[in-house]
């Protein structure tokens, strides 16, 4: 997630959910499978709009794709809407953690005598305790399998 200058993340936020709120959409489907990170506080924005779309943020409405190269900032997002919407994540689990150490930054003076410091930054958008290795999603190659082997063809809503 980052800002351009051209359009900056909260104009699209405003814009995709204008789009929903006046349009007959009832689903979203947020692709985070490729996204390396970026700037965790353009998060709290987009995640304070999913949550008041009464049509969007309930069971069955919301999906996130998930991939092994979902990490850094997007790892945040992904925790945060875990824990505060009705999100179903499909694909495959993430590349990271839910709590991670996102980079370390070297401090810019030295102190004689003492080992180099530096600031670390972590991300922590889990409960303390949490020690998954990763987000879980549901795997799509056995759910599209497993209707090919039935006859049914995947992406059909009539199932034929």
């Amino acid at each position: 997630m980052a800002n351009d200058q051209g359009h900056p993340f909260n104009n699209f936020c405003d814009s995709l959910f204008t789009f929903i709120d006046e349009n007959d959409v009832d689903k979203l489907i947020v692709d985070l499978a490729l996204n390396h990170g970026g700037t965790t506080e353009l998060l709290s924005y987009f995640i304070d709009k999913i949550i008041s779309c009464k049509k969007i943020n309930r069971n069955g409405h919301l999906f996130g794709i998930l991939g092994r190269r979902t990490y850094s900032a997007t790892i945040n997002l992904v925790g945060y809407l875990e824990r505060f919407t009705s999100i179903i994540f499909l694909g495959e689990p993430t590349g990271s953690s839910p709590n991670f150490i996102g980079e370390d930054n070297p401090l810019n003076y030295l102190i004689q005598n003492s080992w180099p410091m530096s600031q670390i930054n972590t991300g922590k958008t889990s409960w303390a305790d949490d020690r998954r290795q990763w987000f879980f999603a549901i795997d799509l190659h056995s759910f599209y399998i497993q209707r090919f082997c039935s006859g049914k063809k995947p992406g059909c809503r009539n199932d034929t």
